[in-house]
């Protein structure tokens, strides 16, 4: 069952290959290089430092625990105080390897990613040097399965272009390219993004007439390989067992983008922008080795079978719906999306056949934006909705040891096989940002709602940005939230962003959620109470 929520929780975020961007123009050549033979090289270095602070003052809402688990709807401290908080950074570097003027190769490597300043001390584990945390000089570099779960330095992405006579060729481990307003492809490029959504392609990106279309074809997770503890048995090159056990991704994007300064150009003309574009995805795994997931690193060790796989008959398509229109200074931008999957055999142990499960999903964004002051002032309404599922709980991110949910649950698996074979829940991607506390923190993403949101944004300068917003939440499904009723809840949101020299950003965020009858615990006889929270980051960008 774990292994199927995972599989559908991936089908929600195929993405489209974006359309290509122009090459930066390259540094002249020296004196005497041969004219025919473009040989230079050049780099390029983007990213950033980021140090943030968080505080979560009351976001268990003080309603107790769900009946299922027994845990609250967000951690609280041991000691049972009402606030808890954390210091993170994260240090990104994006490089790019220009060879002449068509080949480009990229990377994304991140170091300590999202650390919890201060986690990782001398004495952590103790040695005789430092036998206890309190007496630590100095930090050490976090290193997975010994202080840390993950290293200190990470290679997110590499890959490679070529730009043919006929279009961009893409090869490699690149990021998803945001599509439309982000409610299913977000990108991570964002300097408080938190989730980086990388995959493996092969993709092809060509335009016409001032449209784009995109090919991609991916490599979603494959079974057992060759590769042991010891090492590899074909001289050093891991080979993939079985290519029915893969999980494989095409899409297909079509479309027009225009880039902000074409849009500005015709707006200055009197004229219109209208812009827009759809992608298909298409997903599919036969068989599978589900022991392989389970036993995790051990199972490479293992002699595989036939004995050890089952069918899977993974089918999951998406289509997905931009549409954008700027005229004078009103911009109305909308998006949608359409989910249908069916796995035919949902069973975690070989031998076994269980009842497909199927899924049918929808959701949907639409912005509109008016500059109300040149430059200085901007209202902008935004309205979403997320399909939602009968099972109760609302399906985010289900505890993995927990099979079942019941009325009052605040999340669980949103099917049961014996009475309940569909998942119909509609999952925003977590980097699209529409409140401080509710949906970001304590629920984690937008599922099974209804929400508006109205936003005053105002530039008191070139350096200085502020907004205020207000969002009310409602559920599509009253029986899914804890207190059976269809108020989530509403919040006020007060963002600032500060950017008084170039490379060097100061931003800050203070939400107040004021929990509905949606978030109540009935069976306890305990209301909801607000949660407040925020946090507040110095950014390095280079």
């Amino acid at each position: 069952m774990r292994l199927l929520i995972a599989l559908l929780c991936l089908a929600l975020a195929v993405p489209a290959v974006a359309a290509p961007q122009p090459t930066p123009p390259p540094p002249p050549k020296a004196p005497g290089d041969p004219a025919a033979v473009p040989t230079w090289e050049w780099i390029q270095l983007d990213g950033y430092l980021r140090g943030r602070g968080s505080l979560y003052v009351n976001h268990d809402l003080d309603r107790g625990g769900t009946p299922t688990t027994g845990e609250p709807v967000f951690p609280i401290p041991p000691s049972g105080d009402q606030a808890v908080g954390s210091l993170d950074a994260r240090f990104r570097l994006d490089l790019g390897i220009h060879i002449g003027d068509v080949v480009q190769i990229h990377a994304r490597v991140d170091a300590l990613d999202n650390l919890v300043l201060g986690s990782t001390p001398q004495g952590f584990p103790r040695t005789r040097w430092a036998p206890m945390v309190w007496g630590s000089v100095r930090q050490e570099p976090p290193a997975a399965g010994i202080n840390a779960f993950t290293n200190s330095i990470r290679v997110k992405r590499a890959y490679g272009q070529v730009l043919t006579p006929i279009g961009l060729l893409m090869v490699g481990r690149m990021g998803m390219p945001e599509w439309g307003l982000g409610i299913v492809a977000a990108g991570s490029d964002g300097l408080d993004d938190d989730v980086d959504d990388e995959v493996d392609r092969v993709g092809f990106v060509t335009t016409f007439r001032e449209h784009f279309v995109g090919v991609a074809f991916d490599i979603n997770a494959t079974g057992p390989t060759t590769m042991t503890s010891v090492g590899t048995e074909n001289a050093g090159r891991a080979i993939d067992l079985e290519l029915r056990d893969n999980v494989y991704t095409v899409s297909l994007v079509l479309g027009r983008d225009a880039p902000p300064h074409a849009i500005d150009r015709r707006l200055r003309a009197g004229r219109a922008s209208f812009d827009y574009g759809t992608y298909v995805t298409y997903r599919w795994q036969r068989a599978e080795f589900p022991a392989f997931y389970l036993e995790g690193l051990d199972g490479e060790d293992l002699t595989w079978d036939t004995d050890d796989a089952l069918r899977r008959d993974l089918k999951a398509l998406m289509v997905d719906l931009w549409l954008r229109l700027h005229v004078g200074r009103v911009r109305v931008e909308l998006e949608g999306a359409f989910l249908r999957s069916r796995i035919g055999n949902a069973a975690m142990d070989a031998g076994m056949d269980v009842p497909p499960i199927d899924s049918t999903q929808a959701g949907g964004a639409l912005q509109v934006e008016v500059e109300a002051v040149r430059q200085r002032l901007w209202l902008q309404l935004e309205a979403g909705v997320a399909s939602g599922d009968r099972a109760p709980g609302l399906g985010v991110a289900p505890p993995l040891d927990q099979l079942s949910t019941q009325a009052g649950d605040f999340d669980g698996p949103q099917f049961h096989l014996d009475d309940d074979l569909a998942i119909n829940n509609f999952r925003f991607h977590p980097n699209h940002h529409v409140d401080v506390v509710f949906w970001r923190q304590i629920a984690g993403t937008v599922t099974d709602a209804v929400y508006g949101r109205l936003e005053l944004k105002v530039q008191a300068s070139r350096a200085l940005e502020l907004r205020l917003a207000g969002i009310p939440s409602f559920a599509v499904r009253s029986r899914s939230t804890p207190g059976g009723h269809p108020f989530y809840g509403g919040e006020v949101d007060l963002h600032l962003r500060w950017r008084p020299v170039a490379g060097f950003e100061l931003w800050g965020d203070l939400g107040l959620f004021l929990p509905g009858r949606g978030m109540d615990n009935p069976a306890a006889g305990l209301g909801a109470k607000p949660a407040l929270g925020g946090h507040l980051m110095a950014a390095f960008v280079y």
